[in-house]
């Protein structure tokens, strides 16, 4: 790896785990993080694509920008996630437009690493699924009361995506709310305002709610195991096929 390309990865982490830190805490990324990963990645990369002319880097990191910033707005507009991982992913694509070895699919890096982050995020909903799974057969407690009127497929869901939990709870919002004629909705998405909204008066302390977890975090995992093992489908694909994996 050359010292320029090493530099930004290592810039790139470092705010990263800065935001992630923010996110974690408030639940908000303050701008200036990605304007300066941008403002000082962004020229180490158009740097290192003139030292780079007559090669392919130049044209590859400037398709890298473009798919990776489209595929950012094109997720943020269509609600997936929230401004800051849109950001992230756009500033990451500044920083390291272009994959520096060969366990993926594509060149393309940022996406690769979104990728790698989804994935690992999984590991929320097998979480809360563990947890549904102890309280419900272990300890016996019934969890499930608020969904007693919701269809299986429902139940189902919401053991993946949430828990009961004394409410409010710091970044943690209702998916069963009680109309003021007794009715029952449920929402295995809640509104984004909602994990940040205090108790209403008579609100009940109990309810089923989902835990927000900012994707800014796995997009800062997904970048260190990418950088450690790889695009985690590439190696999958490999695995299931049988077929030698790259080395870096």
């Amino acid at each position: 790896m050359d010292p320029l390309a090493a530099f930004n990865l290592a810039f790139s982490i470092a705010m990263l785990f800065v935001a992630s830190l923010m996110d974690l805490l408030r639940r908000e990324v303050d701008d200036w993080v990605w304007l300066l990963m941008a403002s000082v990645c962004g020229p180490v990369t158009l740097f290192r694509a003139l030292l780079s002319m007559g090669s392919s880097f130049p044209t590859t990191a400037a398709l890298s920008v473009a798919i990776s910033s489209s595929i950012a707005y094109l997720f943020y507009r269509l609600e997936l996630y929230g401004g800051a991982d849109a950001k992230a992913l756009i500033a990451l694509s500044l920083a390291y437009p272009v994959n520096l070895h060969g366990r993926s699919l594509h060149p393309i890096a940022p996406v690769s690493v979104l990728l790698n982050a989804l994935i690992t995020s999984l590991a929320v909903p097998l979480g809360l699924l563990l947890l549904n799974a102890f309280r419900l057969l272990v300890r016996r407690e019934h969890i499930l009361s608020d969904l007693s009127g919701a269809p299986a497929h429902v139940k189902v869901a919401a053991l993946f995506l949430g828990t009961r939990v004394n409410y409010p709870k710091r970044f943690w919002a209702p998916m069963v709310t009680f109309g003021e004629d007794g009715s029952i909705r449920i929402s295995l998405s809640p509104p984004f305002h909602s994990y940040f909204e205090d108790r209403k008066s008579g609100e009940r302390s109990e309810v089923w709610a989902t835990p927000g977890i900012p994707l800014v975090v796995f997009i800062a995992i997904g970048l260190l195991s990418y950088l450690a093992v790889g695009d985690f489908l590439y190696l999958l694909i490999t695995w299931l096929t049988g077929a030698p994996s790259l080395s870096p």
